[in-house]
């Protein structure tokens, strides 16, 4: 349904609110301009001064009474939006607090989330840029200065993000996706404390192991995530803790009932490490249709067969202490014995024999 156009909309006002002419703002009011005016094609004033950065004009405009729970949208717009949203995802922090302190609600819904889960989405955004992996793929200035910049603010909105779980905020799942695929392992850590569930995306966990977030991955497992899921173009868990040599990971898998003999029906080159950025002027997004492409994890391949060609002892000993079988062949026919006998792991052929 088409936003009708608010008569009471006071132009001037709403042109000083994105200006930021405080001036001219104080004569609207004084000239008794309605402060929670909006229509179908303008925010109503508090929004747009909150969007735009414009921190005197929220000051004053709070001061006249508008209100700061105010929701409203655009007529081409799905969802409606709040003046705490705006500011968060324009990255405007002293603005976020400044309505937090007036009253603005941070566990309000507005069908696309709330600013809870903004903040969680800001703080995941400013610590990748503070990387220099994240900068270097963003192509982007990665000097010190810069990116102590970002994880200061990164910082800011993760604290901003406890205290609204403190009130009761419920942060959208989505968000824990988003942390994993940035990187940011203290948000992502916040998250699964909080409730966030942990299969939200079908792949999470997967994605995690890949990365060797291993705090993260310790963290989601015993909170419920599947620890045998399966996804398009995504290696089975096990596998990917495995080929990374993650023996921790690998334990806890196990433990939380992985399927020992899983075989992976992933065709190598069907799955790639993310490896496309696009920064927009409000998020980042990265291509995460696949995550790692390792010549070990051919297709049939069995994590013991994997741990095997690795060389890798320890982990061969705790996936046969879990019941992993020896006998199976991957799709060329070989066993874990005929790879460890043909790459010269004596131990580990000695360990398979036995």
């Amino acid at each position: 349904m088409r936003q009708k156009k608010n008569v009471n909309v006071d132009e001037p006002l709403f042109r000083a609110a994105a200006k930021g002419d405080l001036d001219e703002v104080r004569r609207r009011i004084a000239a008794g301009a309605d402060v929670d005016a909006g229509s179908g094609d303008k925010y109503p004033p508090l929004i747009v001064a909150a969007g735009m950065g414009r921190l005197h004009v929220v000051r004053e405009l709070i001061a006249a009474g508008a209100d700061v729970n105010r929701r409203a949208k655009l007529e081409f717009e799905e969802f409606p939006t709040t003046a705490l949203i705006s500011a968060i995802r324009n990255g405007h922090f002293e603005i976020a607090q400044e309505l937090v302190r007036a009253g603005a609600d941070v566990k309000l819904d507005v069908g696309s989330g709330n600013a809870a889960s903004e903040a969680a989405f800001k703080a995941a955004a400013f610590h990748w840029r503070a990387h220099e992996e994240g900068k270097a793929l963003l192509g982007g200035d990665s000097t010190p200065l810069l990116r102590e910049r970002h994880r200061n603010a990164s910082n800011r909105w993760l604290q901003f993000l406890r205290d609204a779980i403190s009130k009761g905020a419920r942060i959208s799942a989505s968000c824990l996706g988003e942390a994993i695929k940035l990187r940011h392992e203290e948000l992502a850590l916040l998250l699964i404390e909080a409730g966030v569930d942990p299969n939200v995306t079908g792949h999470a966990l997967q994605h995690t192991v890949s990365l060797n977030l291993t705090q993260v991955a310790l963290a989601m497992i015993p909170a419920g995530a599947d620890v045998n899921g399966r996804a398009p173009s995504f290696h089975p868990p096990l596998l990917l803790a495995v080929a990374n040599g993650n023996a921790e990971i690998t334990r806890a898998l196990l433990a939380a009932g992985a399927e020992v003999n899983v075989r992976d029906d992933v065709m190598v080159g069907e799955s790639k490490v993310p490896n496309f950025i696009v920064e927009s002027e409000n998020s980042i997004m990265l291509n995460t249709a696949g995550i790692l492409s390792d010549p070990l994890l051919a297709r049939s391949a069995t994590s013991l067969i994997v741990a095997t060609r690795r060389g890798d002892l320890a982990i061969v000993k705790e996936l046969l202490a879990h019941g992993a079988d020896a006998n199976l062949p991957d799709q060329n026919g070989k066993t874990a014995l005929d790879w460890a006998t043909e790459l010269g792991h004596d131990e580990i052929a000695r360990t398979l024999r036995t």
